[in-house]
């Protein structure tokens, strides 16, 4: 199970639908990450697209350093 992760969460075949989609999803995080920088102004949505974006970036540390030994 862990080494399925880890080829889903690192760069593995081309043809791996799920490392695709999650690669498509974490640069859709990155990129909603960096836009609500580009804003002097703080927004509602901004403070709750931050808090999510947190919370997926944790997870994806944890995921990485659970698999960290695949590496």
């Amino acid at each position: 199970m862990r080494k399925r992760i880890y080829g889903i969460i690192e760069s593995a075949s081309e043809k791996d639908r799920l490392n695709n989609i999650y690669d498509i999803f974490m640069m859709i995080v990155i990129l909603a990450s960096v836009v609500q920088l580009c804003f002097k102004t703080e927004y509602f949505v901004f403070i709750i697209i931050d808090k999510i974006v947190l919370v997926i970036f944790i997870i994806d540390y944890v995921i990485r350093l659970i698999t960290a030994d695949y590496k």
